[in-house]
């Protein structure tokens, strides 16, 4: 039975059964598939967390909406600022809806494709230049952060490819930054290039990119050039 106490994991991590660990050459590359029995998870838990922590947790929410879920979305749209708010100005029952909504959206990914053959690789959305952010930086970058800059660089990637609307592409920058989120960071564009050849979701020397189509779907594609992700890269890079 796994118990979370943070947002990210009542939303998203405890969920799932991966049990992994993080070496320094590689993001969750060493572990299995080991799902708990239950996942008990008490929201109250997160009135002890920090800002900070709870935008961690927030990213993949914004995640969960964008791959599958428009009411999400929109619910976070309109009110997850006050959701992670504390004290007397927390809205409660947005933060309630949104955590529980995002939980239920992975619970029904993952029971459909519990070992990551098809719809569940829709999860990793922003996670492959995310992950690599987070090697490059040490780990010093969150999770969450690294997700969402993750997550506006495909959607570069994306709008490039004619897949997705500029406008939504515009409205998910605007979302994350009324959130709270940085839309660019100061990294090592080589070094972020580097980290992304060991990532664990490449298939035969290519890696299988999840993109956004729309709010609510995405595809999945393994052609992503290097000149793409280098201009996907300087799309988020803070000059």
């Amino acid at each position: 039975v796994q118990v979370p106490t943070t947002w990210l994991a009542m939303a998203d991590a405890a969920i799932g059964g991966k049990v992994a660990v993080d070496l320094a050459e590689a993001k969750n590359s060493a572990g299995a598939f080991w799902p708990p029995v239950a996942v008990v998870a008490d929201v109250a838990a997160i009135d002890t967390l920090p800002w900070e922590r709870r935008l961690d947790g927030m990213a993949e929410c914004l995640k969960s909406g964008i791959i599958g879920d428009p009411w999400l979305w929109d619910l976070v749209k309109r009110r997850g600022v006050s959701s992670m708010a504390e004290g007397e100005d927390a809205d409660l029952a947005a933060r309630y809806a949104i955590i529980e909504r995002s939980a239920w959206l992975k619970v029904g990914v993952v029971d459909r494709d519990p070992f990551e053959t098809g719809e569940r690789r829709s999860l990793n959305l922003g996670h492959t230049i995310g992950h690599a952010l987070e090697i490059e930086s040490g780990y010093r970058l969150p999770h969450g952060r690294a997700v969402v800059l993750g997550t506006r660089a495909v959607a570069h990637i994306a709008v490039s490819r004619g897949l997705l609307d500029p406008a939504v592409a515009a409205e998910i920058d605007d979302v994350v930054t009324r959130l709270g989120f940085d839309t660019r960071r100061a990294f090592d564009p080589a070094a972020v290039m580097g980290a992304l050849t060991g990532d664990k979701k490449s298939e035969g020397g290519r890696i299988r990119w999840i993109l956004p189509v729309e709010i609510g779907r995405t595809v999945e594609a393994n052609d992503v050039t290097e000149d793409e992700v280098a201009a996907a890269l300087a799309h988020i890079q803070e000059s």
